[in-house]
């Protein structure tokens, strides 16, 4: 295959520049607007007291995450200032992913993995919060085009992957892919000399140390503390890509979703099988990482249990399968008449950004939805309630911990001491004691879908509602007469 190895023209320059400009300022829009979440108001609390205890037990912990937000919390700990790190990840994101195909591709078909990389809005929203999945697609697109073009030696490669894995410990399987591969390469075309070699382990220096901490914390993760169970356990398609674009296409039945997914996994492999002496080297390693990735996700679930990366926690895979499917699609019709590439293309971006456009809340997130109004109902807490220090306050479960862990732990609002946790769990466990519970509460922010409990309950005539936060279907109520 002809290798386009050429430098942007200017005014291809200016026009690249300015989109991945735009994309920054949208993430930076966001990542203000957008009420702190349960996730992040949790690594915030730790990271604040420096609970490095909590922080080693639990999946919640992004490392590299954590030490940007040690860092920016030093300046301040606004929402938006404690997010800049993420939003910055986007410049960087854009712009390898779209010199990953501009190196081999004429610059109108990157329209398509530009579409399918850049345009995903619940990918699009983890570039404005706090969490570790941001630096993980950087960097892990960032070791993709290094593999994919031969642009740096094999230090380089692995210490971005290895940043990867720190920023989220799902890049693991990646990491130990290109390990893997790298390893057997070499070995053969050294007869297992290089082994021998103090440069070999040299080069792998970051995969040691990082192993040398990340997988006991793995280990302590998921058998002490027993929170690593983030998935599922159905398949590789079914939990690892269709729950993504169920997200994603959240209009379109899952049904189809599914077998669309199912068809084109079948054609990626008749692709590889066909293609892969035709391929450039350096995407052919990302295609067998791909591959080795879901053999590791398989035998690690049949051996030890580990569920099918699901959701979020599905991102690294997603993006090493949005990648290979990308190089598939441009490669084969690459050498089609020029009029039937744009028109694909065009046809491929404006459909994906007309739903991403028309569907698209951009002032709440896919996964945090609830958390969307929190501020606001703070603020109206400390404005027209000012007395209400030693109040009692009942919230479900999904408001509680960006509420407890951030907005009222930093104390900028005059928010009650007392607050009662519910949720329906904890009600089919003790629903006496919750119904007793939900009386005598002064303040109750209550979740639109348990309105008929509490008419029933506590009495339609017993409160009266203050304020109605859209967002997160909730609404304030004021109890009359709390029972003692």
């Amino acid at each position: 295959m002809k290798n386009h190895m050429r430098k942007w023209q200017t005014s291809e320059k200016i026009t690249i520049s300015g989109f991945i400009c735009a994309l920054f300022v949208l993430a930076f829009y966001r990542s203000v607007m957008l009420d702190y979440t349960n996730d992040e108001a949790y690594s915030f609390l730790n990271v604040d007291t420096i609970n490095f205890k909590q922080m080693y037990g639990t999946a919640n912990t992004h490392w590299l995450n954590s030490i940007c937000m040690f860092v920016e919390n030093l300046f301040g700990n606004s929402e938006w200032i404690l997010r800049i790190h993420s939003s910055i990840a986007i410049l960087f994101f854009s712009y390898y992913v779209i010199r990953l195909f501009t190196h081999q591709f004429n610059n109108y078909l990157v329209l398509i993995p530009v579409t399918l990389l850049l345009c995903n809005h619940y990918l699009f929203d983890f570039f404005s919060l706090s969490r570790g999945y941001a630096l993980a697609l950087m960097f892990e697109v960032m070791a993709f085009y290094q593999i994919a073009h031969h642009k740096s030696d094999r230090f380089y490669i692995y210490l971005l992957l290895s940043l990867a894995t720190l920023s989220n410990y799902t890049c693991i399987y990646i990491l130990f892919a290109y390990f893997f591969f790298d390893v057997l390469k070499i070995t053969f075309e050294t007869k297992g000399k290089i082994l021998l070699d103090f440069s070999f382990y040299k080069t792998r220096l970051s995969v040691l140390l990082l192993s040398l901490f990340a997988i006991p914390n793995i280990y302590y993760i998921k058998y002490v503390t027993g929170d690593l169970e983030e998935g599922s356990t159905i398949g590789y398609v079914s939990d690892t890509l269709k729950i993504f674009y169920q997200r994603t296409f959240y209009h379109i039945p899952p049904i189809v979703i599914f077998y669309v997914l199912v068809v084109w996994s079948l054609l990626l492999v008749a692709f590889y099988l066909v293609y892969h002496k035709q391929m450039k080297s350096g995407f052919r390693m990302l295609f067998n990482m791909y591959f080795f990735c879901i053999i590791l996700i398989y035998i690690l679930f049949y051996t030890i249990h580990v569920p099918f990366p699901y959701g979020r926690t599905a991102f690294f895979m997603v993006i090493l399968f949005l990648v290979v499917s990308s190089y598939a699609i441009l490669f084969i019709i690459r050498n089609l008449p020029k009029g039937i590439q744009a028109i694909a293309c065009v046809l491929f971006f404006g459909l994906n950004m007309a739903y991403a456009l028309a569907y698209r809340n951009y002032n709440a997130t896919l996964e945090w939805w609830m958390q969307q109004g929190l501020k606001e109902f703070c603020i109206d807490m400390t404005k027209h309630y000012p007395k209400n220090k030693n109040a009692k306050m009942g919230m479900s479960i999904d408001h509680y911990g960006s509420f407890n862990n951030y907005y009222r732990y930093k104390g900028r609002y005059n928010l009650p001491d007392s607050i009662f946790v519910y949720s329906r769990a904890k009600y089919e466990a003790m629903p006496t004691e919750i119904s007793n519970q939900f009386r005598q509460q002064d303040y109750l922010l209550l979740v639109n879908n348990w309105k008929d409990f509490i008419e029933d309950k506590v009495g339609a005539e017993n409160y009266t509602e203050e304020f109605v936060y859209p967002d997160m279907k909730s609404t304030l109520l004021k109890i009359k007469s709390p029972q003692p």
